[in-house]
């Protein structure tokens, strides 16, 4: 990891920058783990750029060659509004693993607990699926969401960008489908689910 953070900057710097990321993370050099690499590619990426200009996709597929450390997939069940907050953290989490940007972390996130909330406030159960799809540098997170509801009956009113939630807040499926790469939505009496994908 050292080597390859040398390419970018000086060897002095190179240290700095891994021993600052480690730091964070709370591991020390004699731990490190391959599984420890993508939640550190933030942070490494950060401190390299605070010395010049650097790719940042460059420098993830390079500290994750061919090995494309896949993250596990995750479940989180939604019953009520405190399962939001989990499913946001599982989202952050899986984002860190995968060595996302900040501002990618929070768009996934948000589109996250926006899904996430729906469930909690209009169907009695659901549940968030996270995974990645891909080879690294060019992955994506996949979301799909699923509930118990009784489906959305005015699912063009919705996406059309005419209808208003009771509450008046969040990004709303519409801003979700902006934000993503790929959105698909099934829905009926018995249920409906959502899959979104996001690039990474």
């Amino acid at each position: 990891m050292l080597a390859v953070l040398a390419r970018h900057v000086s060897r002095m710097n190179a240290e700095g920058v891994l021993h600052s990321a480690l730091r964070r993370r709370g591991l020390s050099p004699s731990d490190l783990k391959v599984s420890d690499i993508p939640a550190l590619i933030p942070d490494l990426q950060h401190g390299v750029a605070l010395f010049g200009t650097v790719d940042p996709r460059r420098l993830r597929s390079e500290l994750l060659p061919s090995t494309n450390v896949t993250p596990e997939a995750r479940r989180v069940q939604i019953v009520r509004e405190q399962d939001v907050l989990l499913a946001r953290h599982a989202a952050v989490a899986l984002c860190e693993e995968l060595g996302a940007r900040s501002f990618v972390i929070q768009r996934v996130a948000t589109v996250v607990a926006e899904l996430a909330r729906n469930i909690a406030l209009y169907t009695p159960r659901g549940s968030i699926e996270l995974s990645s799809k891909g080879p690294a540098p060019a992955r994506t997170v996949r979301v799909v969401a699923t509930d118990q509801g009784s489906g959305i009956a005015n699912l063009d009113e919705v996406m059309s960008g005419r209808y208003r939630s009771r509450t008046g807040l969040g990004l709303g499926l519409l801003g979700t489908k902006r934000l993503s790469k790929h959105f698909a939505i099934e829905t009926g009496a018995r249920g409906t689910t959502i899959e979104v994908e996001m690039a990474v």
